[in-house]
């Protein structure tokens, strides 16, 4: 009789334990939903006080796994600079990262480092009359060489301009001004004068003929590397860097405005030269901030060319900014325009007005469980009013950015007068 009793009572316990497991499986194994995720996955972040860095923990865990990490934005919001500096501290400090990308062009990288490293306002002058700088922009590059001043030497930033897009005129006259230091060998002085004749055909050459003017001149130099390396000294490789550039800028000017190939070109271009910088500097970290489209990780865009690259496979680590209710300014034509940037689509408006009231907020889109590991839509963030049909992509939305920042009521940048 008791043998009996016991047999039933194990019976009963064992249904019990199976039916307790099975209802923890079935509750575990629940997905999350989007907003449960966002809210729980998400935090303000502090602008104001240099050394709060609280809201920049959820980055925490992934700053030993990714050796590049990049922030986007859309040009002409007179916040991104802010958010630009107090992400570069952070990881600076956090990441341990040296190396600052931008996306200007080699000269414009090359006067900039020189600011920083020097504190020589000069520099900053020449790249704020190159770019019409902001005044938010110009305050933040003092902020930088401040910032990078009371740095250890071992800690030290160096910025790096990776981009081909430039002026005919910038790209000419910062390699006139080295060639100028040097005296010039006879065996290539009729190549150098026909170079130094580019400054009277700028005005009136078509993109294809400049574009075959600073082809002839490279290949110039490329034959004759021995005498241009004896003759530039320690000055040949930045003027290799920037005639390549040159070029680049003059063939991409070329290419259809706005078509697939002239997009693509600018990326590949980006993703050569920082190959070249990858390979010729000591092992380390890399921080850049970009527009966002150049920042998605699936596409033919810089940060997936990276990705792809052996020796930084799925280190690239990306946070695009969204914004609501905010304004920009565009540089057109000699002028600034003034833009209503385009709103969140109303499902994304929907799903996060109510999560978090700051006008700035972090979100994480990665992670296990994450229900953006599931959803292929790369419009998914898109700033878009227009309710289309979405189409089914090949890659997870969490594929292109695993971060992204919510930016609310900024204000558009002030010009520099």
């Amino acid at each position: 009789m008791h043998i009996n009793k016991r047999v039933k009572l194990a019976v009963i316990a064992m249904i019990l334990v199976i039916s307790i497991g099975t209802l923890f499986y079935k509750v575990s194994s629940k997905p999350i939903t989007e907003e449960k995720w966002l809210k729980e996955n998400s935090t303000s972040i502090n602008l104001k006080n240099d050394d709060d860095f609280s809201g920049f923990e959820l980055l925490k865990d992934d700053l030993d796994k990714h050796d590049v990490f990049f922030t986007g934005e859309m040009h002409g919001v007179g916040i991104n600079d802010e958010l630009h500096f107090k992400f570069l501290k952070y990881f600076v400090k956090k990441a341990k990262v040296k190396n600052f990308l931008i996306e200007h062009s080699p000269c414009e990288g090359y006067f900039l480092n020189k600011y920083i490293q020097t504190g020589n306002i000069e520099f900053l002058n020449k790249f704020s009359r190159n770019v019409n700088c902001s005044k938010e922009q110009y305050e933040k590059w003092k902020g930088i060489y401040k910032f990078n001043s009371i740095l250890n030497k071992k800690d030290k930033i160096q910025v790096i301009g990776i981009d081909i897009s430039d002026s005919d005129e910038t790209y000419y006259y910062f390699l006139s001004s080295i060639l100028d230091k040097y005296k010039i060998p006879k065996e290539i002085s009729k190549d150098i004068q026909s170079f130094k004749n580019l400054k009277s055909k700028m005005q009136n050459s078509s993109y294809e003929q400049m574009a075959n003017l600073v082809g002839d001149y490279k290949k110039s130099v490329e034959n004759n590397s021995d005498l241009y390396k004896n003759f530039l000294n320690k000055d040949f490789k930045i003027f290799e860097y920037v005639l390549d550039n040159f070029y680049y800028c003059t063939k991409w000017n070329n290419i259809t405005l706005k078509s697939e190939e002239f997009f693509k070109y600018r990326e590949e271009k980006m993703y050569d030269n920082l190959k070249k910088i990858y390979s010729n500097l000591p092992k380390g970290k890399y921080y850049g901030h970009f527009g966002n489209d150049h920042i998605l990780q699936k596409g033919n865009n810089l940060a997936a060319f990276i990705n792809e690259n052996n020796k930084l496979k799925n280190k690239v680590l990306s946070i695009r900014t969204l914004y609501e209710n905010s304004f920009s300014l565009y540089f057109c034509k000699g002028e600034y325009i003034p833009v209503d940037l385009p709103k969140l689509n109303a499902k994304l408006t929907a799903l996060l007005n109510p999560l978090n009231n700051s006008n700035q907020v972090l979100f994480k889109i990665t992670g296990e469980k994450s229900p953006f590991s599931k959803i292929k839509d790369s419009k998914y963030f898109q700033l878009d009013m227009k309710e289309d049909k979405k189409p089914l992509e090949k890659y997870c939305v969490k594929d292109y950015s695993q971060y992204f920042l919510l930016i609310r009521k900024a204000k558009p940048v002030t010009p520099m007068k």
